[in-house]
C-alpha cells in the first residue's frame, strides 16, 4: 500500500497486541506467494459438503473469489 513515507504493510489490532508492536518499532517480515486454490485454509466441514456434493461444489466455483471465501470460514 503507498503512502509519501513509502509502502506499508496495515496489521490489525490483535496482530499488534499479540507481537507487542508499537509505532516505530523495527520488525522483520517474511512475505511468500500464497498457492491455495481459495486464499486461506478449508474448514472441514465444507469441504465435506463439497466433496459428498459436486454439483454444489461446481455452484460454488462460479462465485467470486470473495464471495467464496465468506462461506467456507469456519
Amino acid at each position: 500500500m503507498p503512502s509519501l513515507k513509502g509502502p506499508f504493510i496495515m496489521l490489525n489490532e490483535q496482530l499488534v497486541q499479540q507481537l507487542n508492536i508499537e509505532e516505530g518499532n523495527l520488525v522483520n517480515l517474511h512475505i511468500e506467494k500464497d498457492n491455495s486454490e481459495f486464499g486461506k485454509p478449508i474448514c472441514e466441514e465444507f469441504e465435506a459438503i463439497n466433496l459428498g456434493h459436486k454439483s454444489v461444489f461446481e455452484h460454488f466455483k462460479r462465485f467470486t473469489p470473495s464471495k467464496q471465501q465468506t462461506y467456507f470460514t469456519c
